[in-house]
């Protein structure tokens, strides 16, 4: 397949599901679910189905140091910023 098929594969895929956020989103707060647990849902369920793809294609091999910060950079500044 061809890169441009892959991202307008990818595109789309992005949109339908972020459409869906909002019904899954809605479900999930009529049934006590918080804001906090929600985006940590999401990032758990996102970083499940991205991180192996990512391996398997780019084969990284970073230091436990590089991981953390890419991890506290990626945390602290999600939070920062969302709050």
């Amino acid at each position: 397949m061809s890169p441009r098929k892959v991202g307008i594969l990818q595109v789309a895929l992005s949109g339908l599901f972020f459409g869906f956020l909002g019904i899954f989103g809605k479900s999930l707060y009529e049934n006590g679910v918080t804001p906090g647990e929600l985006l940590s849902l999401r990032f758990i369920f996102s970083a499940l189905l991205l991180w192996p793809v990512l391996w398997l294609k780019f084969p990284w091999r970073l230091s436990l140091k590089q991981i953390l910060a890419c991890a506290g950079l990626g945390i602290g500044g999600y939070a920062l910023f969302s709050f």
